[in-house]
């Protein structure tokens, strides 16, 4: 369970950093005064990855730990 939690963090962390990414893109495609450098919107892109490999990760980590504890709980049942 606390695989699957981390996942659901991690993914809303992904979402949070893709919309911030996007934004960023808008700006500098409009050469906004506030637009992020480039340096910034790239860490930015780098993070997103990362938080999204980190969210499936840990989503594949807690659906097999639920797999294995359902097995091992009602696998007797299923002869």
């Amino acid at each position: 369970m606390l695989a699957l939690a981390l996942a659901a963090m991690f993914g809303f962390a992904c979402a949070l950093t893709r919309l911030l990414d996007f934004r960023g893109s808008a700006r500098r495609a409009c050469d906004h005064p506030k637009k992020p450098s480039q340096d910034a919107m790239r860490e930015l892109d780098n993070l997103t990855w990362v938080l999204f490999y980190l969210q499936s990760g840990k989503f594949a980590t807690g659906i097999v730990a639920l797999a294995v504890t359902l097995l091992l709980t009602y696998g007797g049942k299923l002869r």
